[in-house]
């Protein structure tokens, strides 16, 4: 007898008839004692690994030979080779199929017709979703590849754009300098409009006059150009923080933080099209609960974290020694605690920011806004970077755990609070848990209002 997960199954390992005893029902009298109840006992199925030769013969007593059936006891066929898995189900009765199997009705004919008829369909239909689920899977991967591949590429043509923006801006200065050195020296050789006056009394020479005044405007308009490129050049746009507006709303802006020592002109650009992408997965992610999907919830501004570049390296070693370097998410962070957020955005997570939740002592996560806006009172949500790593799924509470099970980089919870959201989807709820402050970063803060 065979237990698991409360079934209770016979698993049949041996059952043979000589050839010179066969045809006299032996073998369907070996079969109707094994599957007796009074026999055996009360069971849920019966298995046996039937040679290639002998399917046939248990097909013909109730026996399943259904490949999608019959894996449910795959764990009992590894020690079979060259044999079909096959199995026998009681009536719910559970009385022996074998003493009726020989009923001939055309009825019965007609029954095990369609169900055999049904069986095919069925696993056709099951064929064609598992093929359609492995499809999407592959090409789920392969877009994300071809994304990834996108994004170096934009990254590599920005750095490159900056670095042709800068050269150009030196060329140019070069340049100019360069006329009005020039311009400086003709003009300082050519006579003035007084020498001219002094020299000429009878009539102004008006070809001279001319072409004096030209030198001036030209050298006066070189000088201004000159000091405009230098004030680009000379410019840290650091301690000059930038206000964007994108439609209806304003986000507060500062250079990323490897810009800072760079005598380069700040592309603001940039900073407009994350600001634009934050803005429109909090406005889906808000929409996507139902509880906010009739409300209309507005950004106000965003600030965006001004973090040292020591600050990102460290960030990124840690994620490279997780299991799983490849399991980084954006994320809000769920706390009611948003006075620190300022200084979050500027020095990161510290241990003041870990939050005694019910299932361990640690930072708390959700991909979707509106639960982060649930924790927080004052309109505020951070988005943060956060490596995962290899997730460990938990569902016992623990308000004493302060780190993952062997192997995990966190924790997935189903949430510290349970919330129906009407459309029978749990994922709504869940939650992940960060233990070590490390290996998250700060994005950015989002303020919202509520009209």
């Amino acid at each position: 007898m065979y237990s698991k997960h409360k079934e209770r199954v016979v698993h049949l390992t041996l059952v043979t008839v000589r050839k010179r005893f066969r045809k006299y029902g032996l073998g369907k009298y070996l079969l109707q004692q094994i599957i007796d109840p009074a026999i055996v006992g009360q069971y849920d199925a019966v298995v046996v690994h039937a040679d290639n030769a002998a399917v046939d013969f248990f097909q013909k007593y109730g026996f399943s030979d259904d490949i999608v059936l019959n894996s449910r006891w795959s764990d009992l066929a590894e020690q079979f080779t060259n044999c079909t898995l096959m199995c026998y189900l009681p009536g719910f009765s559970g009385h022996s199929l074998l003493k009726t199997i020989k009923i001939p009705d055309f009825e019965v004919f007609e029954l095990e017709q369609e169900f055999n008829k049904w069986k095919s369909k069925t696993t056709e239909v099951y064929q064609n979703q598992v093929s359609i689920v492995m499809r999407m899977k592959h090409e789920i991967i392969q877009l994300k590849a071809l994304v990834d591949r996108q994004q170096k590429l934009i990254e590599t043509l920005l750095r490159d754009n900056d670095r042709v923006k800068k050269e150009r801006a030196i060329i140019e200065k070069e340049f100019l300098d360069y006329r009005l050195g020039s311009t400086s020296i003709t003009h300082k050789f050519s006579p003035t409009l007084t020498d001219r006056l002094d020299d000429v009394e009878d009539e102004i020479n008006t070809e001279i006059l001319i072409n004096d005044l030209q030198k001036q405007v030209e050298l006066m308009d070189l000088t201004v150009k000159r000091k405009r490129i230098e004030s680009l050049l000379e410019t840290d746009p650091i301690n000059r923080s930038k206000l964007t507006t994108v439609d209806d709303c304003k986000y507060l802006s500062f250079p990323p933080a490897k810009q800072r020592n760079a005598n380069e002109p700040y592309d603001h650009m940039k900073d407009a099209a994350f600001f634009y992408d934050v803005t429109e997965r909090f406005k889906k992610g808000m929409k996507l609960d139902p509880d906010f999907k009739t409300r209309n919830v507005e950004v106000n501004t965003i600030s965006k974290a001004t973090l040292t570049d020591r600050f990102q390296e460290k960030y990124r070693d840690k994620i490279k020694g997780l299991h799983d370097p490849s399991m980084v998410a954006d994320l809000y962070f769920c706390s009611d605690k948003m006075e620190r957020a300022q200084d979050i955005l500027k020095l990161g997570f510290s241990s003041a920011d870990i939050v005694a939740g019910s299932y361990g002592k640690g930072l708390y996560f959700s991909k979707f806004p509106s639960r982060a806006s649930q924790h927080s009172k004052s309109g505020k949500v951070l988005l943060v970077e956060v490596g995962l790593g290899k997730v460990e799924t938990v569902m016992k509470r623990d308000g004493q755990r302060q780190k993952p099970g062997a192997g995990f980089d966190s924790i997935l919870i189903p949430g510290r609070v349970i919330r129906d959201t009407g459309n029978g989807d749990s994922t709504m709820n869940e939650e992940y848990v960060i233990f070590d402050q490390s290996q998250v970063m700060p994005l950015c803060l989002i303020s919202m209002t509520e009209p």
